[in-house]
């Protein structure tokens, strides 16, 4: 009677034990998880919508290039600069290759604009201290300076 109703049974109690530990020790990671996400959320909304505001100011989810453009003319006004031209080099979306390209590995997105601007050394000196306190992340790959027949200090 022991090896036929008593050994089976006490085999499959000994394996639903050994699942309910299984089961048990899931259910106690989904509370800690569960507990962490709390946690963090909390934090996330203890945040001020001020600096969410900076945040993505600095790092916007689209680049939103008239918004630029008013930005960089407002530093170029601001610091007695004339602004003579933009030029927005970012690959359009129509351009098949770009879109068909699934090699890149970037985890960010990166824009070229090219800007001529006209004024005095010293005010385009303080231009680009401006751009560097700026809450855009902007790094500037070239400066090329020209000087002209009337250009004033």
């Amino acid at each position: 009677m022991y090896f036929m109703y008593i050994k089976p049974g006490v085999v499959e109690v000994k394996a639903l034990t050994v699942k309910k530990e299984q089961l048990t020790n899931v259910l106690n990671s989904a509370q800690e998880l569960s507990a962490k996400r709390d946690e963090i959320l909390a934090k996330y909304n203890a945040i001020p919508q001020e600096d969410i505001d900076r945040l993505n100011k600095i790092i916007p989810a689209t680049f939103e290039s008239e918004v630029f453009v008013n930005d960089l003319n407002n530093l170029a006004v601001k610091n007695g600069l004339k602004m003579k031209s933009i030029k927005d080099e970012t690959v359009k979306p129509d351009d098949r290759s770009a879109i068909l390209d699934t090699t890149t590995t970037e985890t960010y997105k990166t824009n070229s604009v090219s800007v001529t601007i006209s004024g005095g050394y010293n005010q385009f000196l303080s231009f680009l201290s401006d751009i560097e306190s700026n809450l855009h992340l902007i790094d500037i790959k070239s400066v090329s300076l020209k000087s002209t027949k009337d250009a004033k200090s």
